[in-house]
């Protein structure tokens, strides 16, 4: 072997093998290049081979490195809210270059407005009921939405009504009798009623509690009171004497009852009627302590509730020639003396709800209290 023969070996075993030839990116594109926001757009990656990896950053925060067998490649991507965005498209690994577009989001269309829900009549309404002869009855004909409707009034009358509901109109009828209303929508309306009226003669006699009287007034603990209840006709109802105690009665009215309070205080009496019998009694009762003990027994406050800066009015309930300390619950205090029951007058600034307390001096006994609620005073 000659000398050029071996340097041809040496050299030609020691020569470094070729570069394998890489690719590129050279281009991106979306289609479409204008989307609704949370719709797909696809990015599609081009360029020459070989390429193993792409990396897209879509521009919204979002960036994903894709192995793919070569180029071109397409990826799908939606976008959450509106905007313009950039995206980028990077050559990995055996492959390089950049490309970038743009894309628009654009938000979503608004939802239609809900449509209005179709006019309805829900209920009618008669007062009084029952009624009488040549006094008007109210009728409140009730719903949603805008809606027209016969009204029969069932005395050979009838009127077509249209407009927003509810409404209230009245009728007087000429006659007694029982009469068939009828509420008759036309459509889209819908909600049809049917009601009876019964009509009294305007001298027809409907039991009617009218008052309650109570005596003696102020009465002390432990003494009998007389209770009448007024009125006319027969009539069942319910006594209540405020005490915690209540009786159901009945019969002709007016009627005598006779109840006894053990306790000092302020008592609330009320007379509720049964149907058909009407109207209601209410009379307020003091009950002291007995008449050889003088103090306070009780707090009525009036006007309540009452307007910040208007004067509230306090009686102190009681018997006896007293000194009696009152605190007003604002920080203000005021001590009266004399014979009770005894008045005072007091007026709040603020808007809230105060404690009132008195209470009465030796030998005078006796401490209680009430609420004022004061409200802001409209302008």
């Amino acid at each position: 072997m000659n000398r050029r023969t071996l340097a041809f070996l040496i050299c030609g075993t020691l020569a470094p093998p070729a570069l394998a030839a890489a690719g590129t990116v050279n281009g991106v594109s979306v289609a479409p290049a204008s989307a609704v926001a949370g719709t797909p757009v696809s990015v599609t990656v081009t360029g020459t081979n070989p390429c193993g990896a792409a990396h897209i950053h879509y521009g919204d925060g979002e960036a994903v490195t894709y192995a793919i067998t070569g180029l071109p490649t397409a990826q799908t991507h939606a976008y959450n809210k509106p905007g313009a965005y950039t995206i980028t498209a990077t050559g990995m690994g055996n492959c390089d270059g950049q490309a970038t577009t743009t894309v628009t989001i654009t938000a979503p269309p608004a939802p239609p407005p809900p449509s209005p829900a179709a006019p309805r009549i829900t209920s009618v309404e008669m007062v009084p009921r029952p009624g009488r002869v040549g006094d008007p009855v109210a009728i409140t004909v009730n719903g949603t939405g805008s809606c027209s409707y016969e009204v029969h009034y069932g005395d050979g009358n009838a009127q077509e009504v249209t407009g927003s509901l509810p409404q209230q109109f009245k009728h007087t009828y000429g006659r007694a009798d029982t009469f068939t209303v009828i509420v008759k929508p036309t459509p889209p309306c819908s909600g049809k009623f049917t009601e009876q009226l019964q009509v009294l003669d305007r001298d027809a006699g409907i039991p009617r509690i009218v008052r309650l009287l109570v005596a003696p007034a102020p009465v002390d603990a432990g003494q009998p009171v007389s209770i009448a209840v007024e009125g006319t006709g027969a009539c069942g109802y319910t006594m209540d004497y405020g005490d915690g105690n209540s009786e159901p009665r009945s019969g002709e009215l007016p009627q005598r009852l006779r109840h006894t309070y053990n306790a000092p205080g302020t008592y609330m009496l009320i007379a509720t009627p049964d149907a058909p019998c009407t109207g209601a009694g209410r009379v307020r009762l003091v009950v002291r302590g007995s008449s050889a003990e003088a103090g306070v027994s009780a707090i009525e406050v009036t006007p309540n509730p009452v307007p910040a800066n208007r004067p509230v009015n306090i009686l102190i309930e009681g018997a006896g020639n007293c000194r009696v300390a009152i605190d007003f619950g604002d920080g203000n205090t005021q001590t009266v003396s004399g014979t009770l029951p005894r008045a005072v007058s007091h007026v709040y600034a603020a808007p809230r709800r105060y404690a009132i307390e008195a209470q009465a001096e030796a030998p005078c006994t006796g401490r209680t209290h009430a609420e004022v609620e004061v409200r802001r005073r409209r302008r």
